[in-house]
């Protein structure tokens, strides 16, 4: 667990010990500025040597004012590391004039290129709703992989498209996927 203001620190290495999850989700605390593509850069490094499903959960106004990385970089270190991000939003007013619509827009596309989801919180009820939104997907997805017809090396980007195609009847079946995916040299 990560949190950043205006550095990005450490609150708690990767555990299923709850006690500790739960003493370091009481730490945080606010500063003057916000290094978001800073901690989804060093939170997607960490995530990188993980294996198994790796899952962000990014919570922030949107705004960034300290990052020494920019969006391209924190996105294309995600994808490489095949994080899903997912992003709640929280807005404390809705009508504020100084509000970060531009960082929100990031957030939107950054948890849309990695397969994951956006949401917007404007209280504690709606935080709930959004962790519990997420958990109910995380226990309800499914994994398609393919092998591409022609091998490539290099670090190039490969985009991937998903369409449902006559889709059961009885659900409004969605598909999240990552735009596309990094090659990793050697592996083609």
């Amino acid at each position: 667990m990560y949190k950043f203001s205006e550095v990005v620190d450490q609150m708690v290495p990767f555990t299923s010990d709850l006690k500790k999850i739960d003493a370091g989700i009481d730490r945080p605390h606010n500063g003057a500025a916000t290094a978001l593509y800073d901690a989804v850069f060093l939170g997607s490094q960490a995530l990188t040597r993980r294996q198994g499903r790796k899952v962000m959960v990014v919570i922030t106004d949107g705004g960034d004012t300290m990052s020494q990385v920019n969006y391209k970089e924190a996105l294309r270190t995600a994808q490489e590391a095949e994080a899903i991000i997912y992003s709640i939003i929280i807005v404390p007013i809705e009508a504020d004039a100084g509000r970060d619509t531009g960082g929100e827009h990031a957030l939107v596309q950054i948890s849309s290129d990695t397969g994951g989801k956006y949401f917007y919180a404007t209280s504690l009820p709606q935080l709930d709703s959004a962790f519990q939104k997420i958990s109910d997907e995380l226990r309800t997805q499914y994994l398609l992989a393919y092998y591409p017809s022609e091998r490539y090396s290099g670090s190039e980007f490969r985009q991937l498209r998903v369409d449902l195609t006559n889709p059961p009847a009885g659900g409004p079946y969605q598909s999240h996927y990552r735009a596309g995916y990094y090659t990793r040299k050697g592996t083609f």
